[in-house]
């Protein structure tokens, strides 16, 4: 049974990662990028679901360590990862959508946009890779067994997030349908420029951890 600090844990993950994901905002973004309809597009999505949820999993299990192995702190990766979002969102900005082919992508060129830029840095972020990378310090228990249910936890909220964000990405479409080619590119650039500040204070934040002294 779930006691009472399970439950707490699950919301606190589920609340933290939800915003920084963000899967009707960036399914909005992408939403061309998959390969037409039906199982296609069905089979597009779940692959950018799964690369997303898997470099979270490995975020949250070894991303700590890993970073500490390689003398890379956690400010760094968010002043790193915010500049790359920020020039992701800068790239949306000014793309146009008349110049887009709406072709379907040779395979090995679609399976390569459904890890970058869609799983990463879209999807699965540097905002929620280093609040998955927060939430295993978090996590963290003097008794293994506590701590593998803890992080088996917040890989649950991560998971759930995830199938949201599939549905989101499936039948964006008909979201589309419904506001118009218009419509459709408004949202679309409005979404960019939010991705493009969500950089920028992802940068601003680590640069205030790394140097708190500076920027007082």
């Amino acid at each position: 049974m779930l006691n009472h600090s399970s439950v707490t844990l699950f919301s606190l993950a589920f609340s933290s990662l939800f915003p920084l994901i963000n899967p009707i905002g960036i399914a909005l973004i992408v939403q061309n990028e998959f390969s037409g309809s039906g199982k296609n597009r069905i089979g597009d999505c779940f692959m950018t679901c799964t690369y997303s949820f898997v470099l979270g999993l490995l975020a949250l299990i070894f991303g700590r360590s890993f970073f500490a192995f390689m003398g890379i702190s956690v400010p760094s990766t968010q002043i790193a990862g915010g500049i790359l979002l920020s020039i992701m969102g800068i790239s949306l900005l000014n793309s146009d959508a008349k110049e887009k082919k709406h072709d379907v992508p040779q395979t090995h060129n679609m399976i390569d946009r459904l890890f970058y830029p869609i799983a990463f840095p879209l999807t699965m972020g540097p905002g929620s890779i280093s609040a998955l990378i927060l939430l295993n310090a978090h996590a963290h228990a003097d008794d293994m067994h506590t701590y593998l249910v803890n992080l088996s936890i917040i890989a649950l909220a991560l998971f759930v997030i995830m199938i949201v964000t599939f549905f989101c990405f499936t039948y964006s479409g008909l979201i589309v349908d419904q506001i118009g080619q218009s419509g459709s590119i408004v949202i679309n650039k409005f979404m960019s420029f939010i991705v493009f500040t969500i950089g920028v204070q992802m940068t601003i934040a680590g640069l205030k951890a790394q140097f708190p002294s500076l920027l007082q």
